[in-house]
């Protein structure tokens, strides 16, 4: 939070009689000039840092800043994703996850987050589609296991969860939320 205060009062002057003038506008992700480390940090690397801190609308600020200086950053667009989705701005995250799709259809992760922002939006076909790639590149994950069982429970389509939910268990087997999900089945069964 200091820094965040530091770098919101970087833009203020003090003028004649005392009044003081603010001088940026728009918040930004850059570094302040001379900030002390003698090290430039990405804007990116700021934005990962921000959004594990769960400070989410600042770091969408440095994802937006790293996404106009590279559009074909895929991370950049799966963070920005992350950071909405963790706002509860399921649309919007939806749109970036598609983004970083679009620039990079091999990562596993890109494709679960997408599916959960699309199972938040009630969207379980493509939920279950998002899944269905991310297990074909990645098997061993047991969340995306978990992800489509969810998915296909919410369809009613029993058979297709429990088997989700046994494989995630397979994967994962102290998990205790996998093991709820698959009685939950079982018990619906």
């Amino acid at each position: 939070m200091k820094e965040i205060i530091k770098k919101l009062f970087n833009g203020v002057k003090l003028v004649s009689g005392g009044i003081l003038l603010l001088a940026v506008l728009a918040p930004s992700c850059a570094s302040p000039p001379g900030d002390g480390g003698g090290e430039d940090i990405s804007s990116y690397s700021k934005g990962v840092s921000l959004g594990k801190a769960g400070e989410y609308r600042q770091a969408i600020i440095c994802f937006d800043d790293k996404i106009e200086e590279n559009p074909g950053s895929a991370r950049a667009y799966n963070w920005r994703g992350w950071c909405r989705y963790n706002l509860d701005e399921y649309e919007k995250s939806l749109a970036d996850y598609t983004e970083a799709l679009k620039r990079d259809n091999k990562t596993a992760q890109f494709f679960w987050n997408r599916a959960k922002a699309l199972s938040k939006l009630g969207r379980y076909q493509e939920t279950i589609a998002d899944c269905d790639q991310a297990i074909r590149l990645q098997p061993g994950r047991y969340q995306f296991w978990n992800e489509r069982g969810i998915a296909y429970y919410r369809l009613k389509n029993l058979e297709q969860a429990l088997d989700d939910f046994t494989r995630a268990v397979l994967l994962s087997p102290d998990d205790g939320v996998l093991q709820f999900n698959q009685g939950e089945v079982y018990r619906e069964l």
